[in-house]
């Protein structure tokens, strides 16, 4: 015979957390739910949690607890069915609980979403462009057990996701060595930032063997026409056509970065086309940072107005075309994920609180690690003063949750828009700076970290903002 405590039983749910969230804890956001495998076009790798979620999910996850047990508080069961409905959890059978790699664990520092890694400062090319000059190799590149180290570091900074850059990453004799290692000390690679050209179907199979599904791999496309004369390889252009192509076909997730200069303009549709007809994922389009080689070789820069006209022009006829890629980012100008969009210029917040945001989240979200052990704040930052006293977590003393903290490299990630406008006097008496949002990257290049961009300034000058809002919105 049924007792009422069977009927009931029979109808338990029981319920944990998908196996792509974990939860952790920072000095700057205590409870949060870290999504590891997060797609590299998201900022939301972390879901900031209140203490009795963080609590709620632990109980409800035990053996033989269930999210409807009576028992229960409400407002506990309330907490488990809402983040149930959003899709943080999931059923399980009632004897399941909270993988080891899932259970909460603190790291006594900021909190950083993924490393951003050049593995070598090797390379099959020689671009002209580079930012790390790796056609001379001069920050070679890390040991195995160096490698090793690193990972010890950011398991402890509770960074478990990676994307490997260099140099060409895959220009590593011990490449699959260190991913093993990778797999085996559970860090996730989230994306391989490469040239193309050593991505075959013999790689894809290896990295398949491994049951390893990237989020997506990086390539860099610089125009039709124009792709070979950056790259330094006759041939370059169309072996990254064809690698793009391989890999949509194996169904991997493709971004491909398109650095514009002056002697590139004429190709911006060309190479749109391109890109569309390729089927893309997310389309990223800058103007060429004058740094590493490019400094090097005095090459031009695209005038300032030319390419937000130029911009223009490319998200009107994205617009016509019904915008063709899952995100495009035309940096510093206009980023767009299917039909919403936002315009970077502009990310101030509008009041006088602009004044304590951050000058760069995102370079405490993901922090440039380079061959010789030097964190950045990020890439474009190689050769200029920010790499001179960057802390060295090999070989200065320092580890990763110490960087995050105390060093050079939290002093900048601690600058906020105030310093901006204690600095800069121009900017100070603006009437736009509490809407301004600057790249710091860029500003280096024009003198400081504080100083202005003419590219932000004359998006806002210009009255872009009003140009793209008609485009998206009336035509």
């Amino acid at each position: 015979p049924f007792t009422f405590r069977t009927i009931q039983e029979e109808t338990m749910r029981y319920v944990t957390l998908k196996p792509r969230y974990r939860l952790r804890g920072w000095r700057d956001r205590e409870f949060a739910l870290y999504d590891w495998q997060a797609w590299s076009g998201e900022y939301g790798k972390t879901l900031p949690l209140t203490r009795m979620q963080k609590e709620a999910i632990e109980i409800l996850t035990k053996p033989g607890v269930s999210i409807d047990d009576p028992l229960l508080p409400q407002s506990m069961r309330q907490a488990g069915q809402k983040l149930f409905d959003l899709g943080f959890l999931e059923e399980r059978s009632s004897d399941q609980g909270l993988l080891e790699e899932q259970k909460y664990r603190y790291a006594d520092t900021l909190m950083a979403h993924s490393l951003t890694w050049s593995i070598t400062g090797n390379c099959n090319l020689r671009c002209r462009h580079c930012y790390i000059s790796c056609d001379e190799n001069i920050y070679g590149e890390p040991t195995m057990r160096q490698c090793e180290e690193v990972v010890r570091q950011m398991k402890e900074a509770n960074i478990a996701m990676v994307d490997l850059t260099g140099g060409e990453p895959l220009v590593r004799r011990d490449f699959w060595d260190f991913v093993d290692m990778l797999i085996d000390e559970g860090i996730y690679i989230e994306e391989i930032f490469s040239n193309g050209l050593l991505i075959t179907d013999a790689f894809l199979d290896k990295l398949e063997s491994r049951h390893l599904h990237l989020n997506s791999f990086l390539l860099s496309f610089d125009g039709v026409g124009r792709h070979d004369w950056m790259r330094g390889l006759t041939g370059a252009e169309e072996k990254t056509i064809e690698t793009i192509r391989r890999l949509k076909r194996r169904g991997y997730g493709v971004i491909v970065t398109t650095v514009l200069h002056e002697k590139s303009m004429d190709a911006l549709d060309d190479t749109y086309r391109l890109m569309k007809e390729l089927d893309v994922d997310f389309w990223r389009v800058s103007d060429v940072v004058n740094t590493g080689n490019w400094k090097k070789t005095q090459n031009t820069e695209v005038k300032t107005a030319r390419l937000l006209n130029a911009y223009l022009d490319l998200i009107a006829q994205m617009k016509r075309d019904g915008m063709p890629f899952r995100a495009v980012k035309l940096a510093g100008c206009f980023h767009a994920t299917g039909g919403n969009y936002t315009l970077p210029a502009l990310g101030g917040c509008g009041t006088k609180a602009q004044e304590g945001e951050r000058l760069c989240e995102a370079s405490k979200l993901f922090p440039h690690l380079l061959p010789d052990g030097r964190l950045l704040p990020c890439m474009p930052m190689c050769g200029t003063e920010m790499e001179e006293k960057a802390p060295n977590i090999l070989t200065g003393g320092y580890d990763i949750k110490r960087a995050l903290n105390d060093s050079p490299l939290a002093q900048y990630m601690a600058y906020t828009y105030r310093d901006v406008f204690e600095h800069e006097a121009e900017c100070a008496a603006c009437p736009h700076k509490y809407l301004c949002n600057r790249c710091p990257a860029t500003s280096l290049n024009y003198g400081s970290l504080f100083a202005k961009s003419p590219l932000t300034c004359a998006f806002i000058k210009g009255n872009y903002k009003d140009k793209i809002r008609e485009i998206m919105e009336h035509e």
